[in-house]
């Protein structure tokens, strides 16, 4: 496993028996969601942690084109040597903040974009600034999809709250999936899009995803919600 520090949050894991299983739940939802879209030719992931939506990215559209933007150089570093993140040669890499990056004068559009992005103990703050939903969505391809992975019991107040809001004001459709305890801070993973059908789509990818659980293909479908 990989983590911030002794007492940080995890980065993320890897089972060496299951390289093809992601082993956080939240992780396993995002490679559900990448079996659903009918194609991915350029995904970019903001953070790259361990490298697993990369990995989950290749493994269903095996042309893509790969990008990732990471923070710390020391993780990208881990990631590619220790956990099988995709290397060099594979995916293209940028060491900064994400969202500068987004906003940078670069002609990169992207079919989806997953934010993974976390400091010691939370979401980095700038994640859930609305004024970056405008940057996120003038990189995306049309139908493309933005997908989060924010941790919490209420996406209602707050800054998270302040955040969803502002996406159902840029998006055609905001969905949520829960993948941890109920009533409690779990990740869930907050899906952006003007594809009207990635409701219907993704329930069907997840009632269908050799990834999961057999007891996730039964739940999160009935979990995955329109906010």
């Amino acid at each position: 496993m990989m983590r911030f520090g002794g007492r940080g949050g995890w980065q993320g894991a890897l089972d060496q028996a299951r390289l093809d299983r992601p082993v956080f739940p939240y992780q396993r939802a995002f490679a559900g969601l990448v079996q659903s879209l009918g194609t991915v030719d350029s995904f970019l992931s903001i953070g790259v942690g361990t490298g697993t939506a990369l990995n989950s990215v290749l493994a269903s559209h095996p042309n893509a084109q790969l990008y990732g933007v990471e923070i710390d150089q020391t993780v990208l570093e881990v990631a590619i040597r220790y956990f099988h993140a995709p290397d060099h040669r594979r995916a293209d890499y940028y060491v900064g903040d994400g969202f500068a990056f987004i906003r940078a004068d670069m002609p990169n559009l992207y079919d989806l974009i997953f934010v993974d992005a976390y400091m010691r103990n939370d979401i980095y703050q700038p994640a859930l600034d609305p004024n970056a939903l405008d940057a996120l969505r003038q990189r995306l391809r049309p139908q493309g999809v933005v997908a989060y992975n924010i941790i919490g019991q209420n996406l209602a107040t707050g800054a998270r709250g302040t955040f969803v809001r502002a996406a159902k004001s840029r998006f055609a459709s905001v969905l949520d999936l829960p993948v941890g305890v109920p009533f409690s801070d779990q990740n869930r993973l907050v899906i952006l899009t003007d594809h009207r059908s990635l409701l219907q789509d993704l329930c069907r990818s997840l009632g269908q995803a050799s990834v999961l659980k057999w007891h996730e293909r039964l739940l999160w479908p009935q979990r995955l919600r329109s906010l």
